[in-house]
């Protein structure tokens, strides 16, 4: 036996590893006779790579009943990697306990349970965070997996200081700045890794790439992505940038490239997995009839929704007639006898409700359309439906990422609030003949269909209302599921294609709603918005009623402003105080309104100060571009919920978006008597007072700053007549007041009259 142990002990040293397995057996010298000499060959392949066979060997151990921590804590190790993370946790309990007490074990059990239970996670990690890489990383990751951002944020700064040359912390900086909308902070990172040299340069630069365009740098992300495009760039990564760049040619050529022979199968599978999540159903179909590339469960929802002769037809047609198959307008009609089965399936849960009214929307946010939202809560119970009766849910009440900046407000109404991330889902597969619809919804609407099924299957609300695009859609197919009595969609601004939203694929579906179904009505919050959205979908604009936005006259009891806007022979002139309340994102222009404020200064006797309420991942550069036009003292502030105390300070309002509904910014300054001034998008136009002492300021859509300034020199000296704020008010108060709203609720949900 000493000679036996001696010869595997120098193969192990040489890393002759699958010889010396063959030695123990051949000289039948198993684990009950050498369980230490077995373990070191376990651990020794374990740590040159070899982890098939070291796998082997532990579980010959495990087999034997040599149940030692080491072999249990390689076992677990192997469970894990495999995904199957309740047997690593019974595994490691079994052997070091609930809360071992072995280093390697509790970072290992920390790390099952950020995906299991990520709160434990971080009380397992414990101290072992400050000198411990990995359990540094597992306790990020798991307080990202909980929804606290900033907490994570902070934590990636200790971190960097404790591992300065470790680049994950980078990396996990970038991604979360990101997630709590620093943008510029996120290019800021991944450019510091590409730098450092510490990552793949197509990693960072592929980031790079999409958050230019989030910015509109189309020209720097056009450059940054032909570089990239010539590298070894993963598959996936390459359709997800051609996605980015609106390249449907790049798109088709990628595609063919990855049917050619040579193609690695792990490769094809993802681009497969990217096909599925954005809806490219037919591609899908061309693609796995040439190369097999497509899971099983994939394969049979294509064929479980596609008709055979259509099928075929796909499959040995072109690639670019397939890349026009797209879900879910490929999916629809659905199966009367799919429908059936499933609602028969759905009944046990249903009937809970008891005269629910369901009301869902993607976000709390300090939005336009989120403050209106609550404002139809309040205008549901003031047309007599019981608190109890309405129900209230949210995909994201994340409040680090600010989605949950109105969540107070509607807990004041009384109504119930159900947080959609995080709650029980629907698992398509067991949604019998409708799976294959639900696996084939792109990404995020198959995820949203699923967490809200569960909830309107226990509800069986009498009304489901999806409040904007994104929960829109996902009302319309859950109402359509579940045969549901009434469903309302209410679009906001602009149609989803023209702003280069991810619900660009709703036209067909809202189309086939409105005219196979007449339980379901798609609403505008303007005239303008609804022919949009009619011309979009390809129906008469009249099919499209308008549910107008609304102010709380409560809150505007009579017009604070007094203006600053005519300067006075006797004294200095007073400073003009223009403002801006809006988010700090592309479509609402912040540059623009900078530029134009830039040009209006001297043309104007007055010293000019700028005020902004507002946040959004444009905010680094509208400070960085404030400096550099001479607006050292822009005052930017965000959260502000008082609207008198932000429209009594100001002596007019400036708009300038590129896409609008009807803007709540606009009501609200005008109910204070505030002059206002917009871009001629959306419904502006119907929002501003058009005439008289009050008469607002309507600029063109794609204006130059020179020329905005110049219409606002020659507007804002006739906005000061004394009866201008009176009859600001009145316009708003007689067309969007709390009244105005509850009776068109009350026409659409078809309750009865006061």
């Amino acid at each position: 036996m000493d000679q036996v142990s001696q010869r595997v002990e120098g193969l192990i040293r040489e890393g002759s590893f699958l010889p010396a397995y063959e030695t123990l057996l051949s000289e039948g010298c198993g684990p009950h006779d050498a369980p230490v000499l077995w373990e070191r060959l376990g651990t020794a392949a374990r740590k040159a790579g070899a982890d098939t066979l070291s796998h082997q060997v532990f579980m010959s151990l495990w087999d034997a009943g040599i149940g030692s921590t080491i072999v249990a804590l390689e076992l677990a190790t192997d469970r894990f990697r495999d995904g199957r993370l309740n047997d690593a946790a019974f595994l490691l309990t079994s052997a070091f306990g609930p809360r071992p007490t072995d280093h390697e074990a509790r970072a290992l059990m920390a790390e099952i349970q950020l995906e299991l239970r990520p709160s434990e996670s971080i009380d397992l990690i414990g101290e072992l965070w400050k000198t411990d890489a990995r359990c540094a990383l597992i306790r990020i990751d798991a307080l990202r997996a909980t929804d606290a951002f900033l907490a994570a944020n902070s934590a990636i700064e200790d971190a960097r200081q404790r591992f300065p040359h470790d680049s994950r912390f980078l990396v996990r900086q970038a991604r979360t700045q990101e997630m709590i909308g620093n943008w510029s902070e996120a290019i800021s990172a991944w450019e510091q890794l590409l730098r450092d040299g510490s990552e793949p340069d197509t990693a960072p630069s592929a980031q790079i790439v999409r958050l230019r365009m989030r910015f509109e740098e189309r020209d720097e992300a056009n450059a940054l992505a032909a570089q990239l495009l010539a590298t070894k760039l993963p598959m996936a990564e390459r359709l997800r940038m051609a996605s980015h760049l609106g390249q449907t040619p790049m798109l088709q050529a990628i595609i063919e490239a990855s049917t050619k022979s040579g193609s690695r199968r792990k490769e094809t599978q993802s681009t497969a997995r990217w096909l599925r999540n954005h809806g490219y159903v037919g591609a899908l179909a061309w693609m796995d009839a040439r190369i097999q590339n497509a899971s099983r469960s994939v394969r049979e929802a294509v064929d479980g929704s596609i008709s055979p002769s259509r099928l075929r037809d796909i499959k040995t047609g072109t690639l670019q007639e397939a890349l026009k198959v797209k879900s879910p307008a490929c999916l629809l009609p659905v199966s009367q006898s799919a429908l059936e089965a499933f609602r028969q399936t759905s009944v046990p849960l249903a009937g809970t409700g008891e005269g629910a009214y369901l009301l869902v929307n993607a976000t709390l946010s300090a939005g336009g359309a989120e403050r209106q939202f609550v404002m139809l809560t309040q205008a549901l119970k003031r047309s007599g439906i019981p608190p109890e009766n309405l129900h209230v849910a949210v995909f994201s009440l994340v409040a680090d990422r600010g989605h949950a900046h109105f969540l107070q407000a509607l807990e004041e109404e009384q109504v119930t609030i159900h947080h959609l991330r995080g709650a029980r889902r629907m698992q398509a597969d067991a949604a019998g003949d409708i799976a294959p619809f639900l696996n084939l919804l792109p990404n995020p609407l198959r995820g949203d269909v699923l967490a809200l099924l569960p909830l309107a299957m226990r509800l069986d609300p009498v009304l489901l209302h999806g409040w904007q695009d994104r929960a829109g859609l996902a009302c319309g197919i859950v109402g359509l599921l579940l045969g549901l009595r009434q469903v309302v969609m209410s679009s906001r601004n602009m149609r989803p294609d023209l702003r280069g939203d991810s619900a660009a694929y709703g036209a067909q579906l809202y189309r086939h709603l409105l005219t196979q179904y007449q339980e379901f009505t798609l609403t505008a919050n303007s005239e303008a918005g609804a022919q949009d959205y009619a011309d979009w979908i390809g129906l008469p604009s009249q099919t499209i009623p308008v549910l107008g936005n609304a102010i709380d006259t409560r809150r505007f009891p009579a017009p604070l402003h007094s203006s600053n806007t005519r300067t006075s022979q006797s004294r200095k002139p007073q400073p003009l105080t223009i403002g801006g309340v809006f988010r700090l994102a592309a479509n609402k222009r912040p540059e623009l309104w900078l530029r134009t404020l830039a040009a209006l200064k001297p043309m104007i006797e007055q010293p000019l100060r700028l005020k902004l309420v507002g946040r959004g991942p444009f905010e680094a550069r509208v400070r960085k571009l404030a400096q550099e036009l001479g607006f050292s003292d822009i005052e930017i502030s965000s959260g502000l919920s008082d609207l008198q105390a932000i429209y009594s300070s100001v002596d007019a309002l400036l708009l300038m978006s590129r896409v609008e509904g009807t803007p709540n910014v606009l009501l609200e300054a005008q109910a204070c008597g505030v002059p206002v001034a917009a871009c001629d998008v959306g419904g502006v136009r119907e929002a501003i007072c058009p005439d008289g002492p009050g008469q607002g300021l309507i600029l063109a859509e794609n204006i130059l700053p020179e020329d905005a300034a110049a219409k606002l020199a020659h507007w804002l000296p006739n906005t000061a007549h004394p009866e201008a704020p009176k009859a600001r008010r009145d316009f708003v108060l007689g067309k969007y007041g709390n009244d105005a709203l509850m009776n068109t609720v009350r026409r659409l949900y078809g309750l009865a009259a006061e």
